[in-house]
C-alpha cells in the first residue's frame, strides 16, 4: 500500500512539474500559463526564483496596479511581467508599464493587444527547479529518468500480473489483450516524455524578466510597395503573407518623433496626425496566439503633405523691380 501511494504521489509530481514547464509553450489560447522570474525587477512583490501564474484578461477590465504578462513591444518572442502603471488613452487601449523595483517607468506604450495575462499568485524559489526542468541536463534528471524508473516499475508489475493470472489459469485470450494495453499505455507514456523534451529543449533561456520561447514560428507579412509622398487621404496599404494560419493583421506606424501611436486592422490609413512623414509596420497574430516581429524598414514609409508650393516672381517695368509670391495657383 505505501510502495503504491509512492508511485502515485510521484507520477502526479511530475505531471504538475511537467506542466510548469510547458505551459508557457502550449498553442492554445485562454489558458492558465506560468512564467519563471529569473530577476528582481519586480521585487519585493515578486522574488527572482518564484513561479508566476497568469490567467487570461479582457484588457479593458486591467486597471493600474495590476500585474500583467505582455509580449514585449521591442521584440514579440519576449514576454515581460510588470505592473500596470498608468492608462494613457481607451481609444486605442494604451497602457504604460513599470517594475516595482525600477525607478522610471518602462519606454514603451503597451498596446492591449499584446497583453497576455494577469498575475493570480506568485510561489516563491520554485522556480528555480522549473528553469533547471527547462535544461536538457534537468528534464533529463527530473522527468525522463524517473518517468523512465516508473515505465519500468509498470512493465514489471505488468509481468507479475500475468504470471499470477497464468498460475490462476485464467482464459487464454484475456491475458494477451490486457497485455496489449498495458503495454501501449507504457509506450504512450514513453513517447510523450519523447515530445515533452523535444519542446522544451528547443525553449530558449530566460533572462532578466523576461521569457523566451522559440517552440512556434511567428506569421510573416510584407508590405507591398508605399509611395514616397502623397497627398491622398486615405491611402489603401496591402500586405501580403504565406502563412495559411493568421487570426488578424495589425498596420501599425509612427510619426516624425518615432514613437509607435497606434496599432489598428484598418488599412485605409487617414494620416492622424496631419502632415509629416509616417512609418508603417504589420503585426500579425496566427491562431496559436504567435505575434509576428515587427519588420520596421524604413522604406515602407510616406511623407503626407498638402501644402501647395510656392514661387516667387519678378516683374521688371522699367528701372523699378516688384518680387513676391505667384498669384497663380499650383497643383500640388
Amino acid at each position: 500500500m505505501l510502495k503504491k501511494i509512492i508511485e502515485n504521489t510521484i507520477f502526479i509530481a511530475l505531471i504538475i512539474i511537467l506542466g510548469i514547464s510547458v505551459s508557457p509553450a502550449l498553442p492554445f489560447k485562454n489558458i492558465p500559463r506560468t512564467y519563471v522570474v529569473v530577476s528582481g525587477s519586480m521585487e519585493p512583490t515578486i522574488k527572482t526564483g518564484s513561479i508566476v501564474l497568469t490567467k487570461p484578461v479582457n484588457p479593458k477590465e486591467i486597471k493600474v496596479g495590476d500585474i500583467v504578462a505582455f509580449t514585449s513591444p521591442s521584440n514579440s518572442k519576449d514576454v515581460i511581467l510588470h505592473r500596470i502603471f498608468g492608462i494613457k488613452s481607451e481609444s486605442p487601449l494604451r497602457f504604460s508599464t513599470k517594475g516595482d523595483n525600477n525607478n522610471p517607468p518602462d519606454a514603451w506604450d503597451l498596446m492591449d493587444v499584446g497583453i497576455l495575462g494577469k498575475q493570480v499568485y506568485a510561489v516563491p524559489y520554485i522556480g528555480h527547479i522549473a528553469a533547471f526542468v527547462r535544461k536538457p541536463l534537468g528534464f533529463g534528471l527530473i522527468i525522463v529518468l524517473p518517468a523512465l524508473l516508473f515505465i519500468i516499475f509498470q512493465i514489471l508489475n505488468i509481468k507479475k500480473y500475468i504470471k499470477e493470472e497464468i498460475d490462476k489459469q485464467v482464459k487464454s485470450k484475456t491475458i494477451p489483450l490486457m497485455f496489449f494495453f498495458l503495454s501501449m499505455f507504457s509506450v504512450s507514456s514513453l513517447f510523450f516524455t519523447t515530445f515533452a523534451l523535444a519542446k522544451l529543449t528547443s525553449t530558449a533561456t530566460v533572462s532578466g524578466t523576461i521569457f523566451s520561447t522559440k517552440d512556434f514560428a511567428p506569421p510573416v507579412t510584407i508590405l507591398n510597395s508605399i509611395p514616397p509622398n502623397t497627398n491622398t487621404s486615405p491611402l489603401t496599404i496591402i500586405y501580403t503573407s504565406d502563412d495559411s494560419d493568421i487570426d488578424h493583421v495589425d498596420l501599425c506606424y509612427y510619426f516624425n518623433d518615432g514613437i509607435v501611436e497606434n496599432c489598428s486592422p484598418n488599412f485605409d490609413f487617414n494620416f492622424p496626425k496631419g502632415q509629416g512623414t509616417y512609418y508603417f509596420f504589420t503585426r500579425a497574430t496566427d491562431m496559436a496566439g504567435n505575434i509576428e516581429d515587427p519588420d520596421i524598414n524604413p522604406t515602407n514609409a510616406t511623407i503626407y503633405d498638402i501644402t501647395p508650393p510656392t514661387t516667387n516672381y519678378v516683374v521688371n517695368t522699367g528701372s523699378t523691380s516688384f518680387s513676391g509670391l505667384s498669384l497663380l495657383s499650383e497643383n500640388n
